[in-house]
């Protein structure tokens, strides 16, 4: 699970995480790892925002950053993250997302609710063959016209769609040197990485109640000028909008005719779920 980037969270701090419910925060010491953000005296959440400083509003039990009680005997309990470029997650990604993550900077976080299951919205992710049919003409804005030629690369836990450059006249010479138009990638269950050059945008979908709640990152790449990200965007809200309508017109994830990326989630599901 996509938990955020290393230039997100500001160097000694904490900072909650919706993807936990907030239960969980990121650290910063200048190592990366997640702490507990559930005071183990009487179990209320501690900080509502990053912060220098540990300190449960209940009866004021304090802590340090890396979870140990401040003249209390309580300790927060900790766990590792792994590093993929900048991307932090909470499990090992066993593929190098081929893409310097460095200059990407939050624009935008969100949180939509989809009537869906996220499995469904992975398998529409995942799927190669509705892209001209359900996003026609959109990519065509950025200079993606043909995905034919589109490479896919599967590892352990996710997946790699590599789309091959084509008409991308606003791409400076360091993205021009990887040859891609586009970059998506997909590490199981529920996290979703599109890469286009200029921009980047993280999802991650999250069973709840008759659907999904998915959290949106959207990053802008401070090399490029804001007009660049505008036109990213605006075609992947577009793209965004179509794949959500058409999760919810999913009724179900499909057992059959399933191409190579479908089965190859299938298989993780069966194997590590």
């Amino acid at each position: 699970m996509f938990l955020a980037l290393k230039q997100d969270i500001p160097l000694d701090t904490v900072t909650p995480l919706v993807q936990y419910d907030n239960k969980v925060s990121i650290a910063n010491t200048g190592d990366f790892y997640l702490v507990s953000n559930v005071c183990p005296h009487q179990n209320s959440k501690i900080a509502k925002c990053a912060t220098q400083h540990l300190q449960c509003p209940y009866h004021g039990l304090q802590f340090d950053l890396g979870g140990n009680g401040i003249n209390n005997n309580h300790k927060l309990q900790t766990w590792k993250t792994y590093a993929n470029q900048t991307m932090l997650f909470n499990q090992d990604v066993t593929y190098t997302f081929p893409i310097d993550t460095q200059y990407m900077k939050l624009a935008q976080h969100r949180a939509d609710y989809v009537k869906a299951s996220s499995s469904v919205i992975m398998d529409v992710f995942l799927d190669i063959k509705h892209i001209p049919v359900a996003h026609q003409g959109v990519y065509d804005q950025i200079g993606i016209r043909d995905v034919s030629e589109l490479k896919c690369n599967t590892f352990k836990n996710g997946s790699v769609q590599l789309v091959p450059g084509q008409d991308i006249n606003y791409q400076i010479p360091e993205d021009q040197a990887y040859g891609l138009g586009a970059c998506w990638m997909a590490v199981y269950p529920g996290t979703m990485i599109e890469w286009q050059p200029g921009a980047m945008f993280i999802t991650l979908a999250v069973d709840v109640d008759q659907g999904s709640r998915v959290q949106i990152y959207k990053y802008q790449d401070t090399r490029y000028d804001s007009e660049v990200f505008k036109l990213n965007n605006h075609v992947w809200e577009t793209a965004w909008a179509q794949d959500r309508e058409l999760s919810e017109m999913i009724v179900a994830p499909a057992l059959s005719n399933l191409d190579a990326l479908k089965q190859h989630y299938r298989d993780w599901m069966q194997h590590d779920l």
